[in-house]
């Protein structure tokens, strides 16, 4: 896998077979009380801003649920992580 750079804000995820994705396959499918949440971009957001949404509380997030603490300890070897 190789990740290449089309523009500033943009990324993509190349497999060895040649298909090209924009998510982390290293990352796993969201989990499934997630899902995407497209086109909520408003004026006082980043230029690239992804938001995703807790189907059973209705919780909206801005950053990928794979992401956090709890979920990189959970599928990693991470046993601790210092914020500084």
């Amino acid at each position: 896998m190789r990740v290449t750079d089309h523009s500033r804000w943009s990324h993509r995820f190349v497999s060895e077979s040649g298909d090209e994705t924009d998510q982390d396959p290293r990352l796993g499918p969201l989990p499934s009380d997630w899902e995407f949440v497209p086109d909520e971009w408003t004026p006082n957001d980043p230029e690239y801003c992804v938001r995703y949404r807790n189907t059973k509380s209705g919780q909206t997030i801005n950053y990928d649920p794979r992401m956090t603490a709890e979920a990189l300890r959970k599928h990693t070897a991470i046993q601790e992580i210092i914020l500084a």
